[in-house]
This record gives C-alpha cells, structure tokens and sequence, in this order.
C-alpha cells in the first residue's frame, strides 16, 4: 500500500522542512508531506520531520510506520473426495491459514453454489444430480487459493 505523513507548522516564512528515518535525512523529502508508494518490509521505522526557518528549529514527533506483510491464504487441509449413498450427507471441508479475515466460496462442476461460503461444505440428502467435482476458493486481501478437486459420488 500507500502511506502519506503530513505535518503543519506555523512561523515566519519561509519554512523548511526535512523529513528524516531513523534520525536520518531522508533525501528530497523537503516537503510538508512525505509520501511512500509500495511501501515495502525496509520501509518500517521511526520518522519525524524538522522544520526550520531563520530564527531556529523544531522537531516533530516521531511517527511510526510498521508494516505487515500480507500473504494470499495457504490450505493447509484440503477437501477430500466422498462416496455416498442416496439421502444420506455428505461433507467437504477446508482448513487454512492465513494472516487476515478470508472468505469461501464453494463451487460444484466450476459453478458457484449460491450460500456456500464457509470452510465446510454440508450436502443433506444427497441426490444422484449431487454427484460431481467440488472445490473451494479462499480469498483474503492479498488474493485467493483454490483447492484441490474433491468428487462426490453418490451411490
């Protein structure tokens, strides 16, 4: 992502400033605002700005930026195949990690199945039109895993 740090400061023109990492000038950032595209791991750290004019200096406080590292989900169980009987359930579930909130969704034969999107999958009363190949897309903000087919036959 994006980052922007802005600071306002008051005194008899005209005004410099300095953002700085670490006690260190950061160079070109001469502004009252210092903004970060892409920010990456290397950009984390403590950052304030001094700003100065003729009559002296001042420093602002330290603002700190850390930065999370994002990852699509990773199945760490996937779903398995299942052989059934007419009326009888059957069910497909998914284990997974991840470092933020996912979502699921299920689908049957590469079609979505309208209200599956949770980490199981529970088919009551199977019918022999159940029968197919299910599987499941995890998606998180950083991006989406789909996991191995798992077929439902039904006997």
């Amino acid at each position: 992502g994006n980052v922007t740090f802005a600071v306002a400061a008051t005194g008899a023109g005209p005004l410099a400033f300095q953002w700085r990492k670490g006690g260190v000038a950061i160079p070109g950032a001469t502004t009252a605002t210092l903004a970060i595209a892409s920010v990456q791991s290397a950009d984390a750290g403590n950052y304030d700005v001094v700003v100065s004019n003729a009559f002296g200096t001042a420093v602002s406080n330290t603002a700190t930026l850390s930065v999370v590292e994002a990852s699509v989900p990773v199945i760490t169980q996937q779903p398995q195949s299942v052989t059934v009987k007419v009326n009888r359930n059957a069910t497909f579930s998914v284990s997974v990690s991840s470092t933020s909130p996912v979502t699921y969704q299920w689908f049957k034969d590469n079609t979505s199945i309208s209200g599956a999107t949770s980490s199981t999958l529970k088919l009551t009363k199977v019918k022999s039109s159940d029968a197919g190949i299910y599987h499941v897309r995890i998606s998180n903000a950083s991006g989406s895993a789909i996991s191995d087919d798992a077929v439902l036959t039904v006997q």
